[in-house]
């Protein structure tokens, strides 16, 4: 509790702008790392993977959740001074940074030379979390590993394998200088 009311204290407007800025699970939050090409209107096969590759790991997440029923640190603090919504599920692990790591690791496998960046990125909107005050570190570290175990189960998926080149040839189509 003390790290996250101290990423909550610390917290500054800059913060706030970029939580917001952060929140949907979507394609369109890796296009600053990777370029204004990567949105679900420009490459929307490959959107539509990541909302796939999303919707099956919050199934995941959620079961996770609910079979650990961790509360969140303003359950436990109700005046903690979180940014956002409040959710009504419980905290461990971090469905959003579940979504960032397991993005980064489709997203570097279709762009390999910004798999720094979008890991980088990945720790950042899970950080996020943290310092909206909705997530304690072991939430989000929980979540990195979580989207691990998902990827490697997806990779192994044939179905997954077929959409993962599809988004690749999509990847592969557009303008090369689009890309960051």
């Amino acid at each position: 509790m003390q790290a996250v009311e101290a990423a909550v204290g610390a917290r500054t407007s800059e913060d706030e702008r970029r939580i917001t800025a952060n929140l949907p699970c979507t394609l369109d939050r890796f296009s600053g790392v990777l370029g204004p090409a990567f949105t679900a209107a420009t490459m929307p096969v490959t959107a539509g993977l990541i909302e796939r590759m999303f919707q099956d790991g919050e199934l995941t997440v959620l079961a996770a959740k609910a079979a650990i029923a961790r509360p969140r640190p303003y359950t436990l603090k109700p005046d903690l001074a979180t940014f956002g919504h409040r959710s009504d599920s419980t905290s461990y692990p971090s469905g959003h940074a579940t979504f960032g790591y397991l993005a980064a690791t489709v997203l570097s496998h279709l762009v390999p030379d910004k798999r720094q960046a979008l890991f980088a990125f990945a720790s950042s909107y899970g950080a996020n979390r943290m310092i909206a005050g909705t997530h304690f570190p072991s939430d989000l570290e929980a979540g990195k590993i979580a989207a691990a175990v998902i990827a490697e189960a997806l990779f192994r998926d044939p179905r997954f394998q077929q959409d993962l080149a599809r988004a690749a040839a999509e990847v592969a189509a557009q303008d090369t200088s689009t890309v960051r």
